[in-house]
């Protein structure tokens, strides 16, 4: 068995389960997860005391907090 038997049998089996893969396929949205507009509009009913309350709830990963403020150098430029 040849380099090229073995690709034409993995071609075959791609191509069956390929058939497969675009049925099963389904969106990466979370079945109960808010459209846009219902974000949106969620924030707009609510007072600023509680837009402030939710925002201070998240969590910032401390290097995104890091970069964020001191931010990168590129070396290879300043060299030139």
């Amino acid at each position: 068995m040849d380099f090229g038997d073995i690709l034409e049998q993995w071609d075959a089996s791609q191509k069956k389960t390929d058939g497969r893969k675009k049925q099963n396929q389904a969106s990466r949205k979370k079945a109960n997860a808010p459209a846009l507009e219902e974000r949106e509009a969620v924030r707009k009913s609510c007072s600023y005391e509680q837009i402030m309350e939710q925002d201070s709830r998240k969590h910032v990963h401390p290097m995104d907090l890091w970069l964020r403020r001191y931010g990168t150098i590129d070396k290879d430029k300043i060299s030139e």
